[in-house]
């Protein structure tokens, strides 16, 4: 079991949409997003500043609201990846960037991303 940095982005965004904020919040250029088993659910990879591969999970239409109802209630799009630093940094500038919420790592508090 890893441990995951998550981001809540308020409403209902699509994957591709994610995939240009990335673009433009963390200047990656090279990313592709893939469907997965669900409608959902799916992911984008990408190749951070430092050379490295990620994979952010993307699950669409408050798929997983049930997982974080107490810390926002309203239509969203949940985001977790591996926990890294550089992960986190593109976590924490998309959720800013959509005025939504980031957990550092697995059992952190939740808070506003800045």
């Amino acid at each position: 079991m890893s441990i995951e940095t998550q981001a809540i982005l308020p409403g209902h965004l699509s994957a591709q949409g994610i995939a240009d904020l990335l673009r433009k919040e963390c200047g990656i250029t090279r990313l592709g997003v893939r469907d997965m088993h669900r409608p959902e659910y799916k992911v984008i990879e990408f190749i951070d500043r430092a050379g490295s591969e990620q994979v952010l999970n993307v699950f669409l239409n408050s798929y997983a609201a049930s997982d974080y109802k107490t810390v926002y209630d309203g239509e969203s799009t949940l985001l977790t990846a591996e926990y890294s630093p550089s992960n986190y940094d593109a976590l924490n500038a998309l959720a800013s960037a959509a005025g939504g919420y980031v957990q550092r790592s697995s059992g952190a508090v939740w808070a506003q991303a800045l």
